[in-house]
């Protein structure tokens, strides 16, 4: 069976026409996995630690011990986050991209111009990302 052009992806067509899917996009590919790896990582180990904080406030204690409780989780979160060189692998992978990119791109699609396709590097990623999606616990009235 055939494959429909415009149900196949640009990576597939251009791997079909190339023979391999160009680098530009392997290392796009690569980013984008390891950020999903990482946000995945950080979702389970955020809803682990921050599952008490919800169980001491169901449980009706009293506002010291919530209190207490949402310091040691938010202590335990922010660990987590600093913990480790996660995010200078992920940057070295994100300075990467951006620096080959118009190279990689060029050498698979000669004949698109440069100048025809829009590049927005990424930017770097810190701690304060994981914060943005997982934020500190606080207590609920």
């Amino acid at each position: 069976m055939r494959a429909v052009p415009w149900k196949t992806s640009l990576a597939d067509r251009t791997k079909a026409a190339l023979g391999e899917v160009p680098a530009y996009v392997r290392r796009a590919r690569n980013l984008e996995r390891n950020l999903d790896a990482l946000f995945a990582r950080g979702a389970k180990r955020y809803e682990g630690i921050m599952r008490f904080v919800a169980m001491r406030q169901r449980e009706g204690r009293s506002e010291a011990v919530v209190r207490g409780t949402i310091e040691r989780c938010n202590a335990r979160w922010r660990r987590w986050v600093e913990a480790d060189d996660r995010f200078a692998r992920i940057n070295a992978e994100i300075a990467a991209y951006n620096e080959y990119y118009p190279e990689e791109r060029q050498a698979a699609l000669k004949h698109v111009p440069l100048d025809q396709v829009t590049f927005e590097p990424r930017a770097p990623l810190g701690p304060d990302d994981l914060y943005a999606r997982f934020p500190f616990a606080t207590a609920t009235s």
